[in-house]
């Protein structure tokens, strides 16, 4: 395989060795694996847009297919869906119900050496995804879709749109345009990447902290989220 190395600009990452792909299966070598990502949302996006569902656990994995079922019925074929194995992603492409273009993969190994390897994660795709020039919803795999969802979200004309109000913000759907053209684009996106800088550092914090010393469920990622957002809207 020939070795690709890409810079996404923005995300100031960068990317390692194409991998995969060939059975419809791409696996990611860890959150910053821009190459392989970015070979996932070009065989996956629906006219410059995605919508991202992340799970692990096979069971979980299986609801995404309700998510894709309902979205092509309001003519949308665009998830981009990732998942925590190879045999989870061989499982979903082996069933007959509803077929996904690609299925992606990121170990739990590498998922837990990576920089980042808070439950939010999916935030770092998402930044990435949207600094490489992609419209992106990314969402909980429980959301039923009634409607093809970026109908109302361009009607929006933002370039960021919450579930939620501010102050009580929640990580289960975010949207962000990558594609906008307004002028206030990179800056609305440089939010995101504020919230992965700060969640990369309370991931090292965890790790580096002594055994058994913090427990992951006093480190409130969502209450993170959500000082850095009202710092955006203040600033």
């Amino acid at each position: 395989e020939e070795k690709v190395s890409d810079t996404v600009e923005g995300a100031g990452r960068t990317g390692t060795e194409a991998t995969g792909g060939e059975d419809g299966i791409i696996e990611l070598q860890s959150t910053d694996d821009i190459v392989n990502l970015k070979r996932a949302a070009e065989l996956v996006n629906d006219r410059n847009r995605i919508v991202m569902l992340t799970s692990f656990g096979l069971n979980w994995a299986l609801t995404v297919l309700n998510e894709v079922y309902f979205l092509r019925k309001y003519d949308f074929d665009g998830v981009l869906g990732i998942f925590g194995s190879r045999e989870e992603c061989e499982a979903i492409m082996r069933q007959e119900v509803v077929k996904l273009k690609v299925c992606t993969f990121i170990s739990v190994g590498k998922f837990l050496d990576s920089d980042n390897a808070w439950p939010a994660n999916r935030l770092r795709w998402l930044e990435q995804l949207a600094f490489m020039g992609y419209e992106v919803l990314m969402t909980d795999t429980d959301i039923c879709f009634v409607s093809n969802p970026f109908i109302g979200l361009e009607a929006s004309g933002k370039n960021i749109v919450t579930s939620g109000a501010v102050s009580n913000f929640n990580l289960g759907a975010l949207y962000a345009n990558g594609a906008s053209t307004r002028a206030d684009k990179d800056r609305d996106l440089g939010m995101l990447t504020e919230i992965n800088k700060r969640l990369s550092q309370m991931t090292q914090d965890f790790k580096n902290a002594p055994k058994g010393s913090v427990s992951i469920a006093v480190l409130n990622d969502q209450s993170m989220v959500n000082d850095v957002m009202q710092q955006w809207i203040s600033d």
